[in-house]
């Protein structure tokens, strides 16, 4: 005879486990992870950001908050101008919050400076396609002509 259960069986009244993750409350782990953005940037910018994540998208709120402030705790606090700007936008998310502030730090590693003009038009600002904004457009050279003669 062969065996195919080869373990004890248990005896005595079965027991219920749960599952404790279900339970928890997660209002609260919301609220402490809002706090901790007010911390870091200011209370109002801090609840202008956390109105955009939630306006992107409610359903991973909670998610996007944790990495908004996981990103905000571990690498410097970034200025108020470009954290102001970020407020601003519509759609934003920790991925974009993230790659916004990695862009920023390279522009200004490469030394670029806001313009006065970028500051004017909000457009501009936002896309930073500036130097491209001069292609195609004549400067000088009305004489000449890419048509056949």
């Amino acid at each position: 005879m062969r065996l195919w259960l080869p373990h004890a069986l248990a005896t005595g009244k079965g027991q219920t486990v749960r599952n404790t993750h279900h339970y928890r409350d997660r209002t609260r782990q919301v609220e402490e992870l809002e706090a901790a953005i007010a911390a870091c940037v200011g209370t109002d910018l801090g609840v202008r950001l956390c109105t955009q994540l939630r306006a992107s998208d409610p359903r991973i709120y909670r998610d996007q908050l944790a990495a908004v402030s996981r990103i905000l705790e571990t690498g410097p606090v970034p200025a108020s101008e470009v954290l102001e700007r970020l407020a601003e936008r519509e759609g934003l998310t920790a991925t974009r919050f993230k790659q916004y502030l990695e862009a920023n730090r390279c522009a200004e590693q490469r030394g670029r400076e806001p313009d006065e003009e970028a500051a004017e038009s909000p457009a501009r600002a936002r896309t930073g396609l500036d130097a491209y904004a001069q292609l195609g457009q004549p400067r000088g050279h009305r004489g000449m002509t890419h048509e056949p003669a």
